[in-house]
C-alpha cells in the first residue's frame, strides 16, 4: 500500500489592485492538483459563461459544452491512498502492476471576479443612423441598464451572456479507480479508469486518462 499527501499555498505580498482583481496573477497560481478522475483543469475556481436564448431566458449550465475558463487557485491539497493488486507471476511477467486507489482534494482561495451579466447586445438595424451599440437587460433592446428606452424596431439583438464563478471551496472532491502500471518496450504507461464520486458544480470529471512515463 502507498500512501501520498501535498498541498501548497501561495501568500501576496501586496493588496489586491482593485475590485475583483486578485493580488496574484493567474500566471503563478495553481491549477491541477492531479486528481484522478477529472480532467486537466477540471476542478478548482472557474469562470462559466451561459448564454441566453432569444427570449431573455438562461441555457443550462453545462460546463463541458459552454466557454469555462479556469482561472486557478492560491491553495490546494492532495490525498492518495493506493493498493497494487495481487497477480500471477505470469502477468508480472509482462510488466503489469493493476491497482485500485481513493483521491481526495482541492484547489480554491482566489477573489470572486467581477462577472458579466449581459441579456442582449444591440446593434443599430440596417438603414438606421445615429445610433450606437449598447447592452441590453431586456431581450428586444427596448432599454439599457442605465433605464434609458428605446425603439426596439430600429436595433438587432443578439443573445447575451451570464458569467458565474464556480468551484472555489476547499470542500474536498473525490474519486476512486483503478489503474495498471506497464513496464512496455516503448517505456513506462499508466492507465487509469477513475469515477470521481465527490464533486462540485462546474468541476469537469474525467472517466479514463493515459499516462506515458508516469508512476504513481
Amino acid at each position: 500500500m502507498s500512501l501520498h499527501a501535498e498541498g501548497g499555498y501561495i501568500k501576496a505580498l501586496q493588496d489586491s489592485p482593485g475590485e475583483g482583481k486578485d493580488p496574484i496573477r493567474i500566471t503563478d497560481r495553481f491549477f491541477n492538483s492531479s486528481i484522478r478522475g477529472f480532467d486537466i483543469r477540471g476542478i478548482g475556481p472557474r469562470v462559466v459563461r451561459i448564454p441566453y436564448d432569444s427570449e431573455g431566458n438562461l441555457e443550462e449550465l453545462d460546463v463541458n459544452n459552454q466557454v469555462n475558463d479556469a482561472i486557478g487557485g492560491k491553495a490546494f491539497y492532495l490525498a492518495r491512498a493506493e493498493v497494487e493488486v495481487p497477480v500471477s507471476s505470469g502477468i508480472r511477467s509482462l510488466g503489469l502492476r493493476p491497482s485500485v486507489y481513493v483521491d481526495a482534494g482541492s484547489l480554491w482561495g482566489v477573489t470572486k471576479p467581477v462577472l458579466t451579466d449581459i441579456v442582449a447586445f444591440c446593434s443599430p438595424a440596417t438603414g438606421t443612423t445615429g445610433l450606437v451599440p449598447f447592452n441590453s437587460p431586456t431581450p428586444d433592446c427596448s432599454k439599457d441598464y442605465n433605464g434609458n428606452t428605446f425603439d426596439p424596431t430600429k436595433f438587432v439583438a443578439i443573445p447575451g451572456v451570464k458569467e458565474v464563478f464556480l468551484g472555489n471551496s476547499p470542500k474536498p472532491r473525490v474519486s476512486i479507480g483503478v489503474g495498471v502500471n506497464w513496464i512496455s518496450p516503448f517505456g513506462p504507461l499508466r492507465l487509469d479508469l477513475a469515477k470521481a464520486v465527490v464533486f462540485q458544480k462546474g468541476d469537469d470529471p474525467k472517466l479514463f486518462t493515459f499516462n506515458v512515463g508516469t508512476a504513481f
